[in-house]
Formats: C-alpha cells, structure tokens, sequence
C-alpha cells in the first residue's frame, strides 16, 4: 500500500499507470490516505500508521452514519458500528 501510495503521490494519478489492479476494489484501501499523509510530509512507516488511522476513521464514520439513519437510536448504531470494525481473527486483524 506505500508503494502504491508512493507512486500516488508521484505521478499525481489517483490510478498509476503502472501498477495491475485486477478485481481490487482499489478505492476502499488506505493507499490514498496514505498518499494525503505523505503529501502533508510524513514518511514510511508514520505514514502508514496515520494514514490507515484516517483510513479506519474515515469508514468508521461512513458506517456510523449509514446505520444512524436505520436506526432510532443514535448509541445502538454508534454500537453496531463498532462491533463491525472489531477483528474476529487474525486475517481481520492483518487487514486492519
């Protein structure tokens, strides 16, 4: 994800040209957290952690919102939200 962030930042393309991206949903990952935090002047492994830290708040809050508007109350979906970004195993735990 660094390196495709990296290569973000260069190239000044959402989607550099020279990377396969296959059936990636490429725009759910961090990578272009990532690249804003480099271009805020942050490198390597700082950069990786604040910008899958933006990345984790950013979904957090989409998710929150989205359930706050099926549910009545505001603490069940604040709830629910956070049981969904809680990893079950070690494959969740890696990707997040």
């Amino acid at each position: 994800m660094q390196v495709l962030a990296r290569a973000i930042v260069e190239k000044h393309s959402l989607l550099p040209a020279d990377f396969s991206y296959g059936n990636q949903i490429i725009f759910l990952r961090s990578n272009y957290f990532i690249a804003l935090v480099m271009l805020l002047g942050m490198s390597g492994y700082k950069a990786y952690i604040f910008g899958s830290a933006l990345s984790i708040a950013f979904w957090f809050v989409i998710t929150y919102l989205a359930l706050s508007s099926v549910f009545t109350r505001r603490s069940k979906a604040l709830a629910l939200a956070a049981a969904l970004f809680i990893p079950l195993g070690y494959n969740d735990l890696d990707m997040v």
